[in-house]
This record gives C-alpha cells, sequence and structure tokens, in this order.
C-alpha cells in the first residue's frame, strides 16, 4: 500500500471531519472511512446491553462484554457515496446510524474508545479497510497512529464555543434537547478525557497541517486540503 494513497483527517469533536473528510473523497474520486461510527457503534450497542442488565457502563463492564458484540467481517463499499461502513450487530439487529447521534452515545463514547480491547479491534478492521488505499480517513489518530506512513495528515481543529454551535444544530435535527452551554461544557469534558487516555484516543500527529476551522466555510476548509495535496 502505497502511502501517498492515504489521506489523513483527524481532530476533535465538532470540527468538520466528516463532511469535510467526504467532500475531499468525493472530489477525488477516492473512499471515504469515518472511524468514528466505530466507536459510536460499539457504545450504542454497550449501553443496549447495560441497559437491558440495569447496569452502568464501566470499564470493566466493557470488558466482559465486548466480546459479545458482533460486526459484520465484510466492508461495505457505498460507491454512490464513496463511503465504506462496518455494520455492527447485537441481537440480530443493525443499528441505524440516526441511534448513534444521541447526548447518551456522547458522554459514553470517550470510555469506550479509550478501552484497549476496543481500540485494539477497531484499528484492526481500519487498517484492513485503509489497506486498498486510495481512501480519506477520519477520527482522532490516523495520522498519528493507525496510518503513520500516510503522506497527507491534516487536523482540524475549531474553539470548543464553535464545536459546539454545530453540534447544538445536529442535536436540534434529531430532537436531541441541550444548552449550549451544557453542550460547550461536555466537549470540553470529552476533549481533556481523550488526551489524558494511555491509549492515545486524541493525538495529532506532529507532521500533520494545522487547519483552523472556527472561521472557515466547509469550501474553504475543503479547497485549503486540496490546495495541501501535491
Amino acid at each position: 500500500m502505497a502511502s501517498n494513497e492515504i489521506i489523513t483527517i483527524d481532530g476533535p469533536a465538532g470540527t468538520g471531519k466528516s463532511t469535510i473528510a467526504q467532500l475531499v473523497a468525493r472530489r477525488l474520486g477516492w473512499l471515504y472511512l469515518n472511524t468514528g461510527v466505530m466507536y459510536r457503534g460499539l457504545t450504542y450497542a454497550l449501553l443496549q446491553l447495560a441497559n437491558d442488565e440495569s447496569v452502568e457502563l464501566t470499564q470493566d463492564f466493557i470488558k466482559r462484554n465486548v466480546a459479545e458484540i458482533r460486526w459484520d467481517s465484510s466492508i461495505k463499499q457505498d460507491l454512490s457515496t464513496l463511503s465504506c461502513t462496518t455494520v455492527f450487530i447485537l441481537e440480530n439487529s443493525e443499528i441505524a446510524d440516526a441511534e448513534l447521534r444521541t447526548k447518551e452515545i456522547d458522554r459514553n463514547i470517550s470510555l469506550v474508545a479509550g478501552d484497549p480491547i476496543v481500540r485494539k479491534a477497531c484499528i484492526g478492521k481500519q487498517r484492513e479497510i485503509g489497506s486498498a488505499g486510495r481512501i480519506i480517513t477520519e477520527g482522532r489518530d490516523q495520522g498519528s497512529y493507525v496510518f503513520t506512513n500516510a503522506k497527507y495528515k491534516f487536523w482540524l481543529d475549531a474553539t470548543p464555543e464553535e464545536r459546539a454551535r454545530r453540534r447544538l444544530k445536529d442535536y436540534r435535527k434529531i430532537g436531541q434537547q441541550i444548552t449550549l452551554t451544557e453542550l460547550t461544557e461536555q466537549i470540553i469534558r470529552r476533549d481533556n478525557a481523550d488526551r489524558a487516555n494511555s491509549a492515545g484516543v486524541l493525538v495529532q500527529s506532529a507532521d500533520a497541517i494545522v487547519v483552523d476551522t472556527t472561521k472557515l466555510s466547509i469550501d474553504e476548509v475543503v479547497n485549503e486540503i486540496l490546495s495541501q495535496i501535491k
């Protein structure tokens, strides 16, 4: 796999990674991999198991139950959107994407994503997908850990307040109620938890190109990234 056939786009939540990565992939005609969906899917499934047992989602619970969750071993490529997705299956039911964007998922995802067993499984799947090359992959550690040989690495950032405003719009679309202040505090807590995690969930690669998206439009960010790709 040639290093110039992988582009990584990392950064904290609410910086526009998913939208930007998808658009860049479309402009290049490459595949797009949203690694956050993997961790959201596992978080959802583990929360369902915890709710069934009327217990809290804890690190011990994750370790004891993560093996109960099966993911589809096939990589599904949707050529109409140029994206790759991994399907998580729990009790014979696929997890719908709309169910992965709730406040409960956001409150618990750092706990799940920071678990070494979870990360090992997800990173293995990510590298399996990326082995074909010609892929735009976005997440929090794609350039710093998962695809260290990627030729082009980007790190998107924005102020916590701006990121909270963007995420608030997403919540309102699905009818989730939360204040901007609460959301800003939640984003800061998640950043701190991810950065402090020994597994290195949120790590900026030393050779990544930093793009502050706070005052930029989506098109401006996309054009900036494309201008850096030789």
